[in-house]
């Protein structure tokens, strides 16, 4: 705060719809007027004017509050935050070219990386499929396992705890990664924000191990369900070695030409492919040994939410057609996501605090979390389409999770912030 006197004409423009108020001081971000961290800035002890020009821009001592109707996250890509940044430098600063600011052609650009986006996402299917073609892949089409996993009730509970179980946990491990990490970032795994999703997804991984052994030893075993039902072998219970390892080698194949048309996009009009904050960004060296580093822990996740879906969890006894597993399972995926972020923005979309508790602790680990949720909206209905195409495509669950977990660590690590440590 003592540092922040010294800003020469600072503009802040904070959301009413803000997951961060509290780092003013404020349950909300429309309480911004009466931050007992900004008011002192603006030289007053009354509730903010917000549009009003304090101080004197002569001198640096000006200030401005604006309020749009936007969360944090949403500033980064908002007409009217880029029009208040331009408004203020065109008050304060010298030269530019009078341009209105609300004369913005860069939803253009975001248009196309998001269709950009979007299409590498659909490319990753037509290009596996052209590859099983292929002599060398061919092999790994099988017959579809015949479906041993749960039926009725036991599906519907199945479900339940694979949409709730994540988001369950989710501020539980914001809460406890954010502030006083049970992992610090390290040279193997080197990215905060990268190290929350780690963890969280390492906790729900071993709960998903755990359910499926007691679920086949408590009703599926007696059903007949072995390990070739869920994906695993062929009908003797083989491991074929050779056939996992071209599985993997399958998978990145099939997302190399993904990641060469981007870094050729990145090379030449100097865009990547995103749409807000679902980004995917090419790798520099330092961020290809981060996603090294993080394709195992990964993996803990990825592995058992692929034998899930495709083993235990078929809708409708597998009698579905490919199209509507595909959308069920994303569904299945989403869900839980989806409520936990309404119960976080319908309250301050309604100027209301984060439910989330009084802790500012908490309440800040919530804010955060849920900017970080967002892209799982984008990301798991693509991750559950991976797994059950590519199980349908193979019978078998390695392509699809290979694809599955070297995707999201990609988006991960290309993306991530990196921490400082010794």
């Amino acid at each position: 705060l003592s540092a922040a006197r010294y800003l020469k004409n600072a503009a802040f423009n904070i959301g009413t719809v803000t997951e961060l108020g509290v780092m003013i001081f404020v349950g909300k971000g429309s309480d911004a007027p009466v931050s007992p961290v900004l008011q002192p800035l603006f030289n007053t002890t009354e509730p903010i004017e917000v549009d009003k020009v304090y101080g004197k821009i002569e001198d640096g001592t000006a200030r401005i509050l604006y309020q749009p109707w936007e969360n944090h996250a949403g500033a980064t890509d908002s007409i009217p935050a880029i029009a208040n940044a331009i408004e203020w430098m065109q008050l304060t600063l010298k030269g530019g070219s009078g341009l209105s600011p609300q004369n913005q052609v860069w939803p253009i650009k975001l248009i196309g990386t998001a269709l950009a986006l979007f299409g590498a996402m659909l490319f990753i299917f037509p290009m596996g499929a052209l590859l099983l073609e292929t002599r060398y892949f061919s092999v790994l089409k099988e017959k579809l396992p015949e479906y041993r996993g749960y039926e009725g009730r036991s599906w519907w509970i199945s479900a339940l705890l694979t949409t709730a179980i994540g988001p369950l946990l989710y501020l539980f491990v914001w809460n406890h990664m954010f502030f006083e990490p049970w992992i610090n970032p390290n040279r193997l795994w080197p990215q905060d924000f990268t190290n929350v999703y780690m963890v969280w997804s390492m906790l729900c991984g071993v709960i998903a191990i755990v359910l499926m052994i007691l679920g086949h030893y408590t009703m599926l075993k007696k059903k007949g369900a072995s390990l070739a039902h869920y994906g695993l072998t062929d009908a003797s219970l083989t491991f074929d070695s050779g056939k996992i390892l071209k599985s993997l080698c399958f998978a990145m194949c099939t997302l190399l030409p993904v990641y060469l048309i981007l870094v050729f996009v990145d090379a030449v009009w100097k865009v990547d492919f995103r749409a807000w904050v679902v980004t995917l960004l090419p790798f520099t060296g330092k961020r290809f040994l981060a996603f090294l580093g993080y394709l195992v822990p990964f993996a803990v996740y990825f592995i058992p939410q692929g034998i899930m879906l495709a083993g235990f969890q078929r809708p409708k006894q597998g009698k579905l057609g490919l199209g509507k597993e595909m959308a069920i399972n994303a569904v299945v995926m989403t869900l839980g996501a989806v409520v936990w972020l309404l119960i976080l923005y319908v309250p301050l979309m309604l100027n209301k605090s984060i439910i989330f508790g009084s802790n500012p602790l908490v309440q800040t680990a919530a804010g955060m979390g849920g900017i970080y949720y967002i892209p799982l909206l984008v990301l798991w209905p693509l991750v559950a389409c991976i797994y059950t195409y590519f199980f349908h495509k193979t019978g078998r669950v390695y392509t699809g999770i290979g694809i599955a977990t070297l995707f999201i660590v990609w988006y991960l690590s290309a993306a991530g912030s990196f921490a400082v440590f010794l």
